[in-house]
């Protein structure tokens, strides 16, 4: 009987730290209470000379509302070109008339700035004030940090935005290349 509550209990730890990992390492959903979750991410092709922004928009059942890849002319830093995804998916849901809004993103230098207000006024700093006057503008609003695992989707299409001219969106669809990513988080959900 002793081993089988050793057992027992191993079962319940192995289980308790698998869902500690989920939660660090994947996408999750927002709360059911009106949120929607704004992903967003830049990438850089170094020797080409270009940088894109993915963003997607995604409610508490993992649905796409909608995917963007935009190509972008500034490469100062791989945090301006975060910062700059993390503008772009803040203007296109105060457009979409998102009121309740949780902004993800897999900088952790960036959200940590974010959640200080910190004043900087760097180039960089200038575009982070930018981004917390935005932020303002939502009724509610958080800022996250997720691991790089759990923004896959949306690192897709950063890269993706390296072929397109400008800008590329889908509405309530989502890209090919992204799907497997996007189905991926759908199986962890937690």
């Amino acid at each position: 009987m002793l081993m089988l509550k050793k057992a027992y209990k191993e079962i319940q730890v192995f289980y308790a730290v698998r869902k500690e990992a989920k939660q660090i390492c994947c996408w999750n959903p927002p709360p059911p209470s009106g949120f929607l979750k704004l992903n967003v991410d830049g990438a850089m092709l170094y020797d080409q000379q270009k940088a894109g922004v993915g963003v997607i928009l995604r409610d508490d059942k993992g649905e796409v509302l909608v995917a963007c890849s935009k190509l972008e002319k500034e490469m100062i830093s791989s945090e301006f070109i975060e910062a700059t995804a993390m503008l772009r998916g803040l203007h296109f849901c105060a457009q979409w008339g998102v009121s309740k809004l949780i902004l993800e993103s897999d900088c952790l230098v960036l959200v940590n700035d974010l959640l200080s207000e910190s004043e900087n006024f760097t180039e960089l700093g200038v575009l982070m004030q930018d981004i917390r006057r935005m932020l303002n503008g939502f009724q509610e609003v958080k800022v996250s940090h997720v691991n790089r695992l759990g923004n896959e989707a949306v690192h897709r299409l950063a890269k993706h935005a390296w072929n397109v001219l400008d800008i590329e969106m889908w509405w309530d669809f989502k890209p090919s290349f992204v799907s497997q990513a996007i189905w991926l988080d759908e199986m962890n959900m937690v």
